[in-house]
């Protein structure tokens, strides 16, 4: 298909040193075939991705150029959103599936900091915040050509299952009694354990990077210690929101004991794995020491101080990010 992609932009230099901008931009992700699939039912096709992005906000250089402060505000509306999700088949097993579950709506504002108030030191912070939702359609049919339930349908079917006291997850084999406890239209898609609409994957409201570095002149040699760390807030990296808790519950059914339970039921204790993120602070680091001839010594850490930080989840697994590293590099320009 033909899309038209275009772009409106205006800037309007308020002073020498404020440069003030607006723009709106469309832009087109073309659909496809679930490639992952592993049977035919699961061979679907998704339909295209189209999006407007807006911006406002202003550039400025502060204090006989002192300062550098940017500010801007956006607001992205997609409609169609491609969403990639996981869940169980009847086996146990897992499939993957990429739907146009709903549309999607972002809004936000970052603000970025640069100064260099001696010769050779230089900082800088930004701060973001952003306010992301799915947006689901209340009308759409229980069903769509393809035999796959709307996001609202499965919404209310998980909300009556867990009204009837069952246990939110996916099905199990057809011989195995804990089918007759389990909530499967829970925590699926992106419909969450709690029957809520799921919050977009890995899209923190507020982070925060903030550091610096400093050139210290030694005659020929240059020594150049620099330091940078960033913060995000809780974010949530599965997209169906499924983290276990320690603390067990017991099957409305079967009353089979489970030993770990999922996000919104039974006793929520601590996290022990799965799409939950919590708020974390990454450190990193450096030294170098370059000589006017070209050649150069990097220490550096990276994590330096071992922060844990869940990046992504599946099959109810966490996945870390890496731990600290130290590394120290040689380098000669000829």
């Amino acid at each position: 298909m033909g899309l038209w992609t275009p772009r409106f932009a205006i800037n309007y230099e308020a002073a020498d040193d404020i440069l003030l901008f607006a723009s709106a931009t469309r832009g087109f992700k073309s659909g496809g075939w679930n490639a992952r699939g592993t049977a035919g039912r699961q061979l679907l096709p998704f339909d295209p991705e189209i999006a407007w992005s807006y911006e406002v906000g202003a550039k400025t250089t502060l204090f006989d150029n002192l300062v550098r402060l940017n500010v801007t505000g956006f607001w992205l509306d997609v409609q169609d959103l491609q969403t990639p999700s996981a869940f169980t088949n009847p086996d146990g097993s897992l499939a993957f599936i990429t739907r146009n579950f709903a549309d999607y709506r972002n809004k936000g504002v970052e603000v970025e900091f640069q100064t260099a108030p001696v010769d050779g030191l230089n900082l800088f912070a930004s701060l973001g915040y952003q306010d992301d939702k799915y947006i689901i359609d209340r009308n759409a049919p229980a069903r769509d050509l393809f035999g796959v339930q709307s996001v609202a349908a499965q919404q209310a079917a998980c909300l009556a299952e867990l009204a009837a006291g069952r246990i939110p997850g996916g099905p199990t084999g057809a011989t195995d009694p804990r089918r007759f406890d389990t909530a499967p239209n829970c925590g699926t898609g992106i419909v969450t354990p709690d029957g809520s609409i799921a919050e977009p994957v890995r899209t923190p409201d507020w982070t925060i990077a903030l550091g610096g570095s400093y050139e210290a002149e030694m005659g020929d040699f240059s020594l150049i210690p620099a330091i940078n760390a960033n913060w995000r807030s809780d974010s949530e990296v599965g997209t169906s929101q499924v983290t276990l808790y320690d603390g067990d519950v017991t099957g409305p059914v079967t009353n089979i004991v489970y030993p770990a339970n999922i996000q919104g039921i039974g006793n929520r204790i601590d996290p022990a794995s799965g799409s939950f993120s919590p708020a974390r602070w990454i450190v990193n680091a450096s030294l170098t020491l370059s000589h006017v001839n070209g050649w150069s010594l990097v220490a550096e850490c990276k994590n330096c101080f071992g922060e844990e930080a869940v990046e992504s989840a599946l099959a109810n697994y966490s996945y870390l990010n890496a731990p600290r590293t130290w590394m120290l590099r040689a380098k000669y320009d000829f």
